[in-house]
């Protein structure tokens, strides 16, 4: 109900989502084959515990298993105080 709530205050009409259970690595790798998918993004960033679902292991483990490209974004600068 909360990410229904958080869709529908937050994004347009056109935005879809499906909430899964399971290793989030494999979980990205499973959907990104189901679409098809040419690329994967996902967000690193170290130094936020609020990032940690996407933490080096996530973010690094679908780039070695992923069987499509796989961006990997991450915040230049300092770390957060």
């Amino acid at each position: 109900a909360a990410m229904e709530q958080f869709v529908a205050d937050h994004c347009d009409d056109s935005v879809t989502f499906d909430l899964r259970t399971g290793k989030n690595w494999e979980e990205i790798i499973h959907v990104a084959d189901e679409w098809q998918a040419d690329l994967i993004v996902v967000y690193h960033n170290r130094h936020r515990e609020i990032n940690e679902v996407f933490s080096q292991s996530c973010s690094q483990r679908v780039a070695d298993h992923a069987n499509c490209s796989v961006l990997r974004l991450r915040k230049v600068g300092a770390a957060p105080k």
